[in-house]
């Protein structure tokens, strides 16, 4: 049970992680959104930039993803 515990306290953490990759995030949404059909890829640069957000905002509050 403790390993559900720990979980639940991540993901309440998720959204000041959002918030802190603002900019990373909605160049993502807007390169998906821009593509009808998204093919493998094609946005992966915005979704590096967004993933290397979220894990030093992590590291910067104590937590992991």
């Amino acid at each position: 049970m403790e390993s559900v515990v720990k979980a639940r306290q991540r993901l309440r953490r998720y959204p000041e992680l959002l918030i802190e990759c603002s900019g990373p995030a909605a160049a993502y949404a807007t390169c998906v959104l821009a593509k009808e059909n998204v093919k493998q890829a094609e946005c992966d640069h915005e979704f590096q930039e967004l993933r290397k957000c979220l894990q030093r905002a992590a590291r910067n509050v104590g937590t992991r993803l």
